[in-house]
């Protein structure tokens, strides 16, 4: 029987075909194992009274390819908005150091904002 636990596993194994970049990367591995985790959220409708054979009971519409295609195009519309706000970022900080700030202060700056 799947379980949270299986799941996870199947994420960690699968996150083995990333790149050695990526996988060096603690991020990717929280990633990896969320999302494989992600299509048992439903398990939480049995306590609000959801019918196990409902479309949002378990093993319903998480666990369809659609939730899989929404989950990762979510993702990646992420990381892009928090690519370009990391650009932006850099960008008014490099303009803010030419005016009033330290280099220190420009460095603290972009690291609050970086991550």
């Amino acid at each position: 029987m799947a379980s949270l636990f299986t799941h996870a596993f199947v994420g960690a194994a699968l996150g083995q075909a990333g790149s050695k970049d990526a996988r060096k990367d603690w991020r990717f591995w929280y990633a990896a194992i969320a999302c494989s985790m992600l299509p048992d959220v439903d398990s939480i409708g049995f306590h609000m009274g959801v019918p196990y054979g409902a479309l949002w009971g378990h093993r319903g519409m998480t666990h369809s390819l659609l939730f899989a295609a929404v989950v990762a195009a979510s993702i990646a519309v992420m990381f892009v908005i928090l690519s370009l706000l990391r650009f932006i970022v850099i960008v008014v900080a490099f303009f803010v150091r030419r005016s009033f700030l330290s280099g220190l202060d420009v460095v603290i700056l972009v690291l609050v904002f970086m991550f």
